[in-house]
């Protein structure tokens, strides 16, 4: 598969999501200067976190929604990408982190999130290698622990935008302004394709065959938490986030 435009894709959603949210519009600290990694079951609110900490200024390098992008174009590769997401399988993880590795900035100048990006634990220790090449260091690794039968129910009632990937609610995180996209003023939505109850259930069976060895390695090096997403509630979700930033100070 072809990684040529793979920067571009990231450059795109990094600029739709921290320029266009209001400042301030989830309060909050401005602290934005952490290295950390998003763990958590599809649905389990990885996606409206995200939009709370570009708020505060992080960068995000979110595989899920970069490849999304690029599953969209009439390419034989796009073809292949989107066989492989929609059937919830994981995809190569020499892809995945050849696509880390061209996304993460030399220079940066602001805390960076991955999310996506460690799904298997020989991705964790990729993952490491890429850091530490760059001299990057990670702060936190935080799982956002949500029930099963929440992440049925919030998948059930999930939108995204077909514009800019900006992930709404229907009985959680909804748009400001019915049909209109809080980040780019879209008007166009859909339900993804791994978003279907089958592909869901095997989404969910596949994260816990291959998280606990993930939270194992990142407990032994004592950088691992978890913050609790049991009513389903974003913002709650996200002050229980900020608890544990506040933590690293």
């Amino acid at each position: 598969m072809s990684i040529t435009n793979y920067t571009k894709f990231v450059d795109e959603y990094n600029l739709l999501h921290t320029n266009k949210l209001p400042k301030n519009q989830y309060g909050g600290s401005k602290d934005n200067k952490f290295v950390l990694i998003f763990l958590g079951k599809p649905g389990a609110g990885k996606g409206t976190q995200l939009q709370y900490m570009f708020d505060r200024g992080y960068i995000g390098i979110s595989v899920g929604e970069v490849l999304r992008s690029m599953a969209k174009k009439d390419t034989p590769e796009a073809k292949k990408l989107r066989n492989i997401m929609n059937s919830g399988k994981l995809l190569p993880s020499a892809f995945v982190m050849d696509l880390v590795a061209k996304a993460i900035p030399n220079n940066r100048k602001t805390g960076i999130i991955f999310d996506g990006c460690v799904r298997q634990l020989e991705q964790a220790k990729a993952l490491d290698k890429i850091l530490k090449k760059k001299g990057i260091k990670i702060d936190a690794v935080i799982e956002i622990n949500t029930p099963d039968k929440v992440i049925i129910k919030r998948i059930a009632d999930r939108y995204v935008c077909s514009s800019c990937g900006a992930i709404y609610n229907k009985g959680g995180k909804d748009t400001q302004v019915k049909g209109i996209c809080d980040i780019c003023k879209g008007i166009e939505f859909y339900q993804r394709d791994d978003d279907k109850p089958s592909v869901v259930k095997n989404r969910l069976k596949i994260y816990k065959e291959k998280n606990k060895p993930i939270v194992n390695y990142y407990k032994k090096k004592g950088i691992y938490y978890k913050a609790s997403g049991r009513d389903g509630i974003a913002e709650n979700t996200d002050k229980n986030v900020m608890k544990i930033l506040k933590k690293l100070k």
